[in-house]
């Protein structure tokens, strides 16, 4: 599958993505169905589920596009035919090497360690990197390794789906799911630590039907899972304890949704199936209504409001409490999202043909404000990141195809007309102020993820993106100080391996 997962492009990025041979798999989103915005990471050439299909079969990408040559900047860490899977929070990237398996690479120089060399798949949340071997591609589960910098490689859970995971704040506990029926239509939520030294806990039985995909989080100090007993299609959206493995129901019927609200609130947002939301606080305690009739809603990235869509109409709600502001709007299909600062929202009015598809719009998040079509093309749509960091531009991708392939497009927030800045675009990371790094150019790889153009640019100086490699994998991850990018190479040459490059 071409756009090996990354996992669905607009949602948030602590979404597990799960590379693996031959084939791409998406993790598990943290919010679906009445969370609305960002259905589809951050980002999508989207299924119905917002996740890329595989475009390794299909023609597109760079074919029309110039020659760069074999060009890479940055210090290669580990030589060799791989791809990078993910960086944990203490700056381990997590390869899948087409001969050595899954490898932990420490980006500070030390030597990589061996995770699983029979490894399918893999990928990276918080301080954890995931291994799948054995792994049943059709319905997405196999037998689980973990690997920390503390604890090295240790054997988990066989039979764990590679969609749901989850890991506390501290790294040392991971809630996920185990013993999968060999229909895939049944699991059970698993909670262990890291070392291996205790083993796995079973928590209780659920369904992995279509209608039910188990959801999970970890905020405010507790675990949050959304799930359905088996051969029920009703939803539980439950907290678990980390170490004691508690489980304290906190709505039920829900729908099939968990937004957490940014911050030290300890607070999601929450919708049951009549449409009441609520912001719930996981550690317990009474929730807090915050509006009917809702069919969508998101959390602003500074934690200080959440915007609920209700029959195409917006309203502003203050978490710490205050009154609601309706934004004026109608017609809204889908709130894409808001600004780091939580002042603007970007939202669309038209459905394109696939999730997280459509016009784009902008306006004030926190008042009736002026309304800023950026784009009449339907096919306009998030991938990754959709600010810079300092607020100041919008990015988006206009001319999106089925493969999740678009054409890199920036706005300034203050005004002014849109400028293209990468053809055949794949992702865009915003890291510091105005500027961003991104891949374009790209071209489809026959099962393995695509190759494109890694640049730089600084939006503000309205200068020309500095390559920083060409045929650098499509998917690249920046580190903890968002100082330095990680990235794979591979121009058929012995130059080809991992490479870490810093950001100007």
């Amino acid at each position: 599958m071409e756009r090996e997962k990354r996992l669905v492009r607009k949602l948030p990025h602590h979404q597990l993505a799960i590379w693996t041979r031959g084939a791409l798999l998406f993790g598990a989103l943290s919010c679906v169905g009445a969370c609305g915005g960002g259905s589809a990471p951050a980002g999508s050439g989207s299924q119905a589920d917002g996740s890329r299909t595989d475009s390794s079969h299909v023609d597109g990408g760079a074919e029309d596009l110039p020659d760069l040559g074999s060009v890479v900047t940055g210090t290669q860490l580990l030589a060799g035919d791989l791809d990078v899977a993910g960086i944990t929070t203490d700056d381990v990237a997590a390869v899948l090497d087409q001969s050595r398996g899954a490898l932990a690479v420490p980006l500070s120089g030390a030597p990589a360690q061996p995770i699983d060399p029979a490894s399918d798949s893999l990928g990276a949340v918080g301080g954890v990197i995931f291994s799948f071997h054995n792994l049943d591609t059709v319905d997405g589960f196999g037998d689980l390794t973990i690997w920390t910098s503390a604890s090295g490689a240790v054997p988990f859970v066989d039979g764990a789906t590679t969609y749901a995971i989850a890991v506390s704040d501290d790294g040392t506990r991971i809630l996920g799911t185990g013993l999968t029926s060999s229909d895939a239509t049944t699991s059970n939520l698993v909670l262990g630590g890291i070392d291996g030294t205790a083993p796995v806990t079973t928590l209780l039985p659920i369904s992995l039907s279509s209608a039910c995909q188990p959801l999970l989080v970890f905020t405010g100090g507790m675990f949050v899972a959304s799930h359905c007993a088996p051969g029920s299609t009703e939803v539980t959206i439950s907290a678990i304890d980390p170490l004691s493995g508690a489980v304290v129901d906190l709505l039920t019927p829900a729908r099939n949704g968990i937004r957490v609200v940014p911050g030290a609130s300890g607070l999601v947002a929450l919708v049951d199936t009549g449409g009441k939301a609520s912001l719930v606080p996981v550690a317990g305690g009474a929730p807090t209504p915050i509006g009917s009739d809702v069919d969508g809603l998101i959390a602003a990235p500074d934690g200080s409001a959440v915007f609920l869509r209700t029959a195409g109409t917006v309203v502003r709600v203050p978490v710490a409490g205050g009154p609601a502001v309706l934004l004026g709007l109608t017609g809204v299909v889908d709130m894409s999202g808001v600004s780091p600062d939580g002042q603007q929202l970007i939202f669309q009015t038209v459905e394109g043909m696939r999730a997280g598809y459509g016009d784009l719009w902008l306006t004030s998040a926190t008042a009736p404000g002026p309304l800023v079509q950026l784009s009449k093309d339907i096919n306009t749509t998030i991938f990754d990141s959709a600010f810079t960091a300092d607020a100041s531009q919008v990015l988006y991708f206009t001319s999106a195809d089925q493969h999740g392939v678009g054409t890199f497009t920036a706005a300034p927030v203050a005004g002014g007309p849109p400028v293209v800045y990468g053809q055949g675009g794949w992702s865009v990371l915003a890291y510091a102020g105005s500027r961003v790094a991104f891949t374009d150019e790209y071209a489809p790889v026959a099962k393995r993820p695509g190759r494109a153009v890694l640049r730089t640019l600084d939006l503000s100086t309205g200068g020309a993106p500095a390559v920083v490699a060409t045929h650098a994998g499509a998917y690249f991850y920046l580190t903890h100080a968002k100082d330095r990018v990680a990235f794979s190479f591979n121009d058929g040459s012995a130059q080809s391996g991992l490479y870490l490059a810093p950001l100007p």
